[in-house]
């Protein structure tokens, strides 16, 4: 993690910026701290399918999740059912969304998971490209400006978001993750 204001982005002083986690996966060897699953639900669709194996193949998952970084992306239990999401928040700090927008301790998140998209596309973007006769405007515009109240990420949990708010579920709907509850993280698609 960067702080902006340390490598030269003038407008955002304070913003934090992820350098690190790349928007598409790679392909790795499997190992014995590793584990492959299949995955189709497309919440975390940045517009490539990166993460639907039936298009890049099965999805590696590491047993090893410590320590846990902002962009890694997490496959978890909650309720009955297995989830993906993108650890965004972590313990000490506070996530908040406003108007599309991810802060972290009042601080903007400044990388390609820190907003509101739709297949990687941000507001601007998606309106200038998507027919409008294949969207609700007044549905789309309140998800691009889509708020939430500030929640304290506690020791031993993480916040998660899907990249794709609108199309799964994270802890903008039940909250913060238990370390607990967290089966691995993935770190690309199994080589061929």
């Amino acid at each position: 993690m960067i702080l902006a204001g340390c490598s030269g982005i003038e407008d955002e002083p304070d913003a934090i910026t992820d350098l690190k986690t790349e928007e598409s996966l790679q392909e790795v060897s499997q190992d014995d701290s590793t584990y492959p699953i299949d995955w189709s639900v497309d919440s975390m669709d940045r517009g490539n399918h990166d993460l639907e194996t039936d298009i890049h193949g099965k999805l590696v998952v590491s047993k090893n999740i410590e320590p846990l970084e902002r962009g890694d992306i997490i496959y978890y239990e909650h309720g009955q059912d297995e989830h993906l999401g993108r650890v965004v928040g972590l313990p000490g700090e506070t996530a908040e969304i406003k108007k599309g927008q991810v802060f972290i301790d009042g601080r903007k998140l400044d990388t390609f998971y820190g907003t509101a998209s739709v297949r990687g596309l941000g507001e601007k973007e998606y309106f200038e490209k998507t027919p409008k006769k294949n969207y609700d405007s007044a549905a789309m515009k309140e998800y691009f400006q889509t708020s939430m109240e500030p929640v304290t990420v506690k020791d031993h949990t993480v916040f998660v978001l899907v990249d794709q708010w609108w199309r799964g579920s994270d802890s903008k709907d039940f909250g913060l993750i238990p370390n607990s509850k967290i089966q691995g993280v993935i770190v690309g698609h199994e080589k061929n």
